[in-house]
């Protein structure tokens, strides 16, 4: 929950989440890894009394850092590795929703910034990491990216919103050469 504007997320379950990622990408006898992040990552964490802002060094490090980290155990399981383009979010408040509508989130210059950093991230070549472009619509089109049959609050994709993701991206996760 949140305080005076504030909003606490304990994110002790993280805590080996590339050894999570590589079990998945093998139980699934995967070829592609689609990694998708945003929703947590656009926000400014506070971290033992430090806070790391977006769009600072501490906080790019930490960022490229923990990417790294993923993409090495998903690369040592032998799959392909697909970064997700960070989607503008337009988060509205949502009845029964576990996490309020955070300001963060809706500011595209967060997301514009991690779409840098994935790029970055995703630049060297024969690597088997590769970034991929998700629909324009979220940032480009109001009467998607703000509509709740998509994002159920703005941020989360909804039925059709899965369907627009999943059609722009299929043909690029497709042409993606697999390196097993």
């Amino acid at each position: 929950g949140g305080t005076n504007g504030n909003f606490r997320r304990n994110f002790a379950n993280c805590v080996g989440f590339e050894k999570n990622w590589a079990k998945s990408a093998t139980k699934a006898k995967a070829d592609v890894a689609l990694v998708v992040i945003g929703a947590w990552e656009v926000l400014d964490l506070k971290i033992n009394g430090f806070t790391f802002a977006l769009k600072t060094l501490p906080a790019d490090t930490m960022f490229r850092t923990q990417m790294q980290r993923g993409i090495d155990a998903l690369r040592a399981s032998g799959v392909t590795v697909a970064l997700l383009e960070v989607a503008c979010m337009r988060p509205v408040e949502s009845k029964g929703g576990p996490v309020p509508a955070l300001p963060q989130r809706g500011d595209d210059a967060r997301t514009r910034h991690l779409n840098e950093l994935l790029r970055e991230i995703a630049a060297p070549e024969d690597d088997g990491v590769f970034f991929v472009s998700g629909p324009k619509e979220w940032c480009a089109d109001p009467t998607i990216s703000t509509s709740l049959s998509y994002r159920w609050d703005g941020v989360h994709a909804y039925k059709p919103g899965a369907k627009l993701i999943f059609e722009t991206i299929a043909n690029s996760i497709l042409q993606l050469p697999i390196t097993k």
